[in-house]
């Protein structure tokens, strides 16, 4: 009769120190363990441990290895106590790969540690037990908060014509609204929402899981040696690569964006630090297109790229003092629809400056916020006027960020690039046509700018009523009111 043996494998869900004990007979362990580094860390990919893979790129996907990959997810998150898996034949030494694989496609799996046990006969697992952080109660209401802010967020994207526009949308969402996590500590997805700061763990298991709630087909890249990941997305039938947490760099102005490692091929992506090499959970993808590599938009924008309607809006420098506002439907030609100095002087000169653009861009419904460095602009994209908010402050603004919740948050920078030491000023938003301030002008903005033209009785500020820009409340606001809301 085969001895059935307990073994205790250590796999890398949070980044933490990994370890790993191999049992040489029933009561000695060995230990193994990887050092920690600053982009967080993974178990290393021995050469002598294959599992089978599931090759997406081609489409032959092996069903018996997904099939284990959403048997294990569903059972860890119905918190079994143990998981029996000696149908699937998985050898011991498959085992850590095979658990840190799942859990960074399903990152829905943030209530166990890195400590998985299993028991095996002879040269195959018959059963893992996975250690749970938190209680059943804790996590049901922990899944409940993770899921209302991922589908919060990815509503922003859902009704997006194309998957290009919602990677673009969920990329710079991210950028604009997280932090990198300095201290190192917080590597999984719920409490990457909940704090707004991670590691890159955290910025990708969170890419992961909204590309898969849009429908978008999504993985992650592993680098070893490094000690980094980031995600690979399918578009159009093609893979790329894209590094939220390399567009989001440490003294990023908030509210700008980067698009260095955006949609790049396997040979672009190398030429960047810490992407030399890797390889994908779950699956095989080839990133062989070079389509995005050049001639879009975004590759020589740093402002971020906002939705607003049918159209698309950045910034462009126009020289070393001076930049425009660009639309463009097509992310390759763009037009011009306000120009502006944007002169950011350096802190106490008044004849030296840092040439280009140093700000950023945020839409608040039909309107767009970007910042000049002695000002925030603003641009109607319905009435296409154009307006300024005075801003009191003798530190350049560096970049401008709209919360959803009527808050516009204005930074201020003594160095482009470099908010965090200077503070911070918010500004209650109004737009016009929307007392209601929910983004969007609607039937009941159209009732109340109703009930003043027969009573007279404000319950806002007039000059939100005031669309038409005529200094007051008449039948043509009403007008012009009414065919926005019907948008």
């Amino acid at each position: 009769m085969k001895k059935l043996t307990s073994v205790i494998l250590v796999i890398c869900l949070a980044f933490s120190a990994l370890t790993v004990c191999a049992a040489q007979s029933p009561v000695k362990y060995a230990e193994v363990h990887i050092k920690m580094l600053n982009y967080g860390e993974f178990p290393t990919e021995e050469s002598s441990v294959e599992i089978p893979r599931f090759n997406s790129a081609e489409g032959a996907e092996n069903t018996e290895l997904k099939e284990l990959h959403e048997y294990l997810r569903d059972s860890i998150v119905a918190m079994q106590p143990e998981i029996d898996i000696r149908s699937y034949n998985i050898a011991p030494s498959q085992t850590e790969k095979l658990f840190t694989e799942t859990v960074n496609y399903y990152p829905e799996l943030f209530h166990i540690s890195n400590t998985i046990g299993y028991n095996s006969v002879g040269n195959y697992v018959y059963s893992v037990i996975p250690e749970y952080v938190i209680t059943a109660e804790e996590y049901a209401a922990k899944i409940k908060t993770y899921n209302e802010r991922l589908d919060y967020i990815a509503s922003g994207a859902a009704p997006l014509k194309t998957d290009l526009e919602k990677i673009l949308y969920i990329h710079n969402y991210l950028v604009t609204n997280f932090k990198y996590d300095t201290s190192y500590k917080i590597y999984d997805v719920y409490n990457f929402l909940t704090t707004g700061i991670g590691v890159c763990q955290a910025y990708t298991q969170t890419f992961n899981a909204l590309m898969h709630r849009l429908g978008i087909e999504c993985t992650s890249a592993i680098n070893n040696p490094e000690s980094h990941t980031w995600n690979i997305v399918r578009l159009d039938g093609e893979f790329y690569h894209i590094d939220c947490t390399h567009d989001d760099p440490l003294g990023q102005s908030a509210g700008s964006v980067r698009y260095d490692l955006f949609l790049l091929s396997d040979s672009s992506v190398t030429r960047h630090d810490s992407h030399t090499s890797w390889y994908t959970a779950m699956y095989d993808a080839v990133c062989d297109s070079s389509k995005y590599g050049s001639g879009w938009v975004w590759n020589n924008s740093s402002s971020g790229v906002v939705n607003s309607g049918d159209k698309w809006y950045y910034i462009s420098e126009k020289d070393k003092q001076n930049s425009a506002l660009m639309s463009t439907e097509d992310f390759i030609s763009g037009t011009a629809v306000d120009s502006f100095n944007s002169m950011y002087y350096v802190y106490g000169s008044s004849n030296s400056y840092y040439p280009g653009y140093h700000g950023g861009i945020t839409a608040s419904g039909t309107t767009l916020y970007y910042s000049s460095p002695s000002d925030i602009r603003f641009y109607d994209t319905i009435t296409q006027q154009t307006g300024v908010l005075g801003i009191d402050s003798d530190i350049s603004i560096s970049s401008c960020r709209y919360d959803g919740g009527g808050i516009l948050s204005v930074f201020f920078s003594k160095e482009p690039n470099n908010f965090d030491d200077s503070g911070s000023r918010e500004i209650m938003l109004f737009s016009a046509g929307d007392p209601d301030s929910d983004g969007i002008v609607t039937s009941s903005d159209l009732v109340s700018v109703q009930k003043y033209l027969l009573t007279g009785s404000l319950n806002f500020n007039w000059a939100v009523y005031d669309v038409t820009g005529n200094i007051g409340i008449d039948i043509l606001d009403f007008i012009r009111i009414k065919k926005l809301s019907a948008r």
